[in-house]
């Protein structure tokens, strides 16, 4: 049984082995992609078959693209899967926003300056030791400046692709206190597994060391 999630060994070794493959931070090595994975299905309250075809939906290319964590991406699918939404259907809005935020449209870097962001703004904060949550509080910031809400709603609109991915990024800084516990929680529960898969490769190797020791004390 893996980890998070009442996954058997193929569908975790299919999200670990397409996660890696996109190169995205944080899955460096097979060990910490195990912890980001398994914490990420705990976090979002989902099995890892729905993480599995969530990926599928191919999220991470465009966070990857732009710099995003597997933690970031990781955070904003567990907001919405923990409230019940789809896993597939989430990702699939994810990616179309992040698709925009790598790839702005003319339309859309001129709504960013009106914000008061420029085009690698967003990109730059992301990448810092806050990720994604710390990047939508430097967008918050900007968009407090703006009194107008309706005007607000509609510059973020044009910044991120229209109705349905600009509605995605307003749904994730309305939850924006859910994503900085969602990012924390999937952090620390990584470390933890992470730690726990490491003692257990170490512990054969232990357990020869201490045979070893006593051979050679009986010598």
């Amino acid at each position: 049984r893996a980890r998070g999630g009442n996954s058997g060994l193929d569908e975790s070794t299919r999200a670990l082995v397409g996660a890696m493959k996109t190169e995205i931070r944080g899955m460096e090595d097979a060990t910490a992609a195990a912890g980001l994975l398994n914490s990420t299905v705990g976090a979002g309250m989902m099995r890892m078959p729905e993480l599995v075809a969530a990926l599928g939906t191919g999220i991470l290319d465009p966070g990857a693209a732009m710099g995003m964590s597997f933690q970031d991406v990781g955070a904003a699918l567990a907001v919405f899967t923990a409230r019940g939404l789809p896993a597939t259907q989430t990702a699939t809005r994810l990616r179309m926003t992040f698709n925009m935020m790598a790839a702005p449209t003319t339309k859309a870097r001129a709504a960013l300056k009106k914000i008061g962001i420029g085009q690698e703004d967003i990109a730059r904060v992301m990448r810092g030791p806050g990720g994604l949550p710390a990047a939508l509080d430097f967008l918050v910031s900007k968009l407090d400046k703006i009194k107008d809400p309706v005007k607000r709603y509609q510059l973020v609109s044009e910044a991120f692709g229209g109705a349905k991915s600009g509605a995605t990024i307003v749904s994730l800084i309305r939850s924006l206190d859910d994503l900085h516990v969602k990012y924390d929680q999937i952090g620390a529960d990584a470390n933890k597994i992470k730690k726990t898969i490491l003692q257990e490769q170490q512990e054969p190797i232990n357990r020869l060391r201490i045979a070893w020791a006593q051979l050679s004390a009986a010598l």
